[in-house]
């Protein structure tokens, strides 16, 4: 075990399985080039999200999900439930919620669970309407310039949003 400790300087311990779905992890304590560490401080990721990140590292490694199930996946939905649960919007796992996960991994390097959150914004933006993707993202006109505008009405005019 390899425990991680945040920003907010609390830690959650990770197995070395875990680790590895982190690139800068996976460098950082069981490269050889680099002294191995049993311990690790986090800059960027507070306990709400290695905690989440935890749990997807989990829920990836029992159900083996690969880049290949992701990218062969026809939509979020399809991939499996036991991770498409952890990323369901709701009140208490928003969009902003989804933002703040989606930079902590960028900033890890974790792969899989970037790819996830992908495809679960890709499939936001397949399956709903542009009213509907504006609410969602909580986007307001004045967060599109002229050329976003025109390009938003020719699109709401081919769907008859």
């Amino acid at each position: 075990m390899i425990k991680v400790i945040s920003v907010d300087n609390k830690s959650i311990d990770f197995t070395e399985d875990e680790i590895k779905l982190s690139v800068l992890l996976k460098t950082m304590c069981l490269d050889d080039d680099f002294e191995q560490r049993k311990t690790i401080q986090l800059a960027k990721v507070d306990i709400d999200n290695l905690f989440y990140i935890k749990r997807l590292s989990i829920a990836i490694i029992e159900n083996n999900i690969t880049e290949d199930k992701i990218k062969e996946a026809e939509d979020f939905e399809d991939i499996n439930n036991s991770i498409t649960g952890y990323l369901k919007l709701t009140q208490e796992f928003t969009v902003e919620n989804l933002f703040k996960l989606l930079d902590c991994v960028n900033f890890l390097e974790n792969i899989i669970i970037l790819k996830l959150i992908k495809k679960k914004i890709d499939t936001i933006l397949k399956d709903n309407t542009v009213t509907e993707i504006k609410d969602i993202f909580k986007l307001k006109d004045t967060d599109f310039n002229d050329i976003d505008k025109s390009k938003i009405e020719i699109l709401s005019n081919l769907v008859h949003d």
